[in-house]
């Protein structure tokens, strides 16, 4: 297979799994995963803890050895000694500088990793640094800087050498609203130059947002890739959201009753979900009815298309299987 060829819609691949199978011993952490990414997309890669996101992504940067499967980047084939300059950029989770330098100072030290020349290292960081719009705080220490401008040097450190696959992992852990905003615009500015984004992440109506497909994981499988819409279109099609918040928490047969109706609460207390038939019985009239009747208040009630949170939830909640297939 090879990545670099034009899709029948004549559409560049970047990334091409095949049959990506990962274990550990008698744990399996990738069950053979397969898929596709064009240049130009953001694909959003979401599970459940322990759905094998961190394999799949190690994997991909060559640092784990697949017991079966193969990972192409661009046409060439990922193993655990490829260089992957040029190929594969990641920014991971933990903030990555030295923060008694400056931002270009940051950038010049990786940019010499790479070993690019002195004019090359000065052109990588400009572009970089426009590339992320902080131009203008290149010369200010890092140690000055907010999270989510440190997060956009992290993007510029992983970009210096324009690599086809960027992998964002979770990006926007400990930063506010308006810096998740910026680093989930410029992901899109970089596909617009025809980078693939790769993006890790529970900010799930973010992903519903931003992603054109998404692949879930689920125990090291591949379960669903496809765009947001389809794959919510699919599992819940005819189906509603509906959220309650109580006055006081539920006596036991209010408790009773919203289980047999398939409500569930995080904590059992005040705030309940289900899922109804858009046609079919009024589920938020019978449970308004059973409320009233238990003496409790129904507070605030909302309904809305199940989205990717609550995809997540219902396949956390699954069965478990036997310890040694669940994925890491």
């Amino acid at each position: 297979m090879n990545a670099a060829s034009q899709n029948g819609q004549g559409i560049e691949q970047t990334l091409a799994i095949e049959g990506l199978t990962v274990t550990y011993g008698s744990f399996r952490a990738l069950d053979n995963v397969s898929f596709t990414a064009n240049a130009g997309e953001v694909i959003g890669l979401i599970g459940p803890n322990g759905a094998g996101k961190t394999t799949l992504v190690k994997s991909i940067c060559g640092q784990t050895n697949p017991e079966t499967g193969s990972i192409e980047v661009a046409g060439t084939r990922i193993k655990m000694r490829t260089s992957k300059t040029g190929l594969v950029g990641l920014v991971p989770q933990e903030i990555g500088l030295y923060p008694f330098m400056t931002a270009a100072e940051n950038l010049d030290v990786f940019a010499r990793l790479y070993r690019f020349d002195r004019a090359a290292r000065r052109d990588a960081v400009k572009r970089a640094l426009a590339d992320v719009d902080m131009t203008g705080h290149a010369d200010k220490r890092v140690s000055s800087l907010s999270g989510g401008m440190k997060r956009r040097i992290n993007v510029a450190a992983a970009i210096l050498d324009r690599p086809k696959l960027l992998i964002l992992d979770e990006p926007t852990a400990g930063v506010d609203v308006a810096a998740r905003d910026t680093i989930h615009q410029l992901a899109r500015k970089l596909t617009g130059q025809g980078m693939t984004v790769l993006l890790v992440t529970h900010e799930l109506e973010q992903a519903e947002l931003i992603c054109d497909r998404v692949l879930v994981l689920a125990n090291g499988s591949k379960r669903y890739f496809a765009a947001p819409d389809d794959v919510l279109s699919d599992v819940y099609a005819g189906r509603q959201q509906v959220s309650l918040k109580l006055r006081h928490e539920p006596d036991d047969t209010l408790r009773a009753a919203l289980i047999a109706r398939d409500f569930s609460s995080a904590d059992g207390h005040l705030v309940w979900s289900g899922l109804g038939q858009e046609e079919g019985p009024d589920l938020i009239d019978e449970t308004r009815k059973a409320v009233t009747a238990s003496g409790n208040i129904l507070q605030e009630v909302s309904v809305r298309r199940p989205g990717l949170e609550t995809l997540l939830h219902d396949i956390a909640s699954e069965p478990q299987v036997k310890t040694d297939d669940v994925a890491a």
